[in-house]
């Protein structure tokens, strides 16, 4: 793992995960409203006007699909980071652990044997 560096917590990246979640549930609010004023425009008013307002609602909807999307795309390279994050954290407990009980063990060795060696 030489050269990486880790900018953010786990935590962080939960935060963030969070705000895109809500900006996404805001996204969505925003396209059924223009879901519903596109079907307006189109059921209640038929001129020249309407027309160049449909495709523009058209437009908006295309947009705020594309920023969904995005915010899915964000919201799963984040979620991969918590759980790589989260994989590393075990990883690093479990060798702080063999670690420590390799040294406990060297020094129960030691303290057995430098007695024997003592009396030698």
């Amino acid at each position: 793992m030489a050269g990486v560096v880790l900018k953010y917590s786990a935590s962080v990246y939960q935060e963030k995960i969070g705000s895109l979640q809500s900006l996404k549930a805001r996204l969505q609010t925003n396209l059924e409203n223009l879901e519903n004023l596109h079907q307006q425009v189109d059921t209640f008013w038929h001129d020249d006007a309407s027309a160049n307002y449909i495709i523009a609602i058209a437009n908006a909807i295309v947009k705020v699909r594309k920023a969904q999307q995005d915010v899915d795309g964000l919201s799963a390279v984040y979620q991969d980071a918590v759980d790589q994050l989260t994989r590393l954290d075990g990883a690093v407990d479990q060798t702080v652990e063999n670690v420590q009980s390799a040294v406990e063990k060297s020094i129960d060795v030691a303290a057995k044997i430098g007695p024997i060696i003592a009396g030698l």
